[in-house]
């Protein structure tokens, strides 16, 4: 089960309580990532998977230069140049990054497991967190 955005205006509602196995999601405004990430979270039922897909800068890769390739890459592909402006301008202001620290660090208090990266295309990433599946009282084996 997959959605974007609107998580935030239906779709908790609508998974609560579902025992969702797998939630998707896209980043968001900066201020509204932790609450986001809270509601994702609580939805992943236990043995259940978390797959998100953000931007998200990599310390690797300073914003000036993955800009620069980004530029590029949208004229080699034959991007007209008003376009690729508006989708350079946009960074940071229409589209945000998932800061990685915060995801991991919540993904850890709701007890998830640390998020394994997929997929890194430029600023792309995908992720996956899964929830531990619960143990039978004499262990695993029992």
């Amino acid at each position: 089960m997959a959605w974007n955005h609107g998580v935030r205006r239906w779709g908790a509602a609508l998974l609560a309580g579902l025992g969702v196995g797998l939630v998707g999601c896209s980043g968001g405004d900066p201020a509204a990532q932790r609450p986001l990430l809270d509601q994702l979270a609580a939805q992943v039922a236990p043995g259940g998977a978390l797959l998100l897909s953000s931007y998200s800068e990599t310390p690797a890769l300073p914003l000036p230069l993955a800009m620069a390739i980004a530029t590029a890459r949208f004229r080699a592909l034959g991007m007209d140049e008003p376009t690729v402006q508006a989708v350079m301008a946009s960074r940071n202001s229409k589209v945000f990054s998932l800061d990685h620290a915060l995801l991991e660090r919540t993904l850890h208090e709701a007890g998830l497991e640390p998020p394994t990266q997929l997929l890194q295309a430029l600023f792309t990433h995908l992720w996956v967190s899964r929830r531990p599946p619960l143990q039978c009282e004499g262990g695993p084996d029992a």
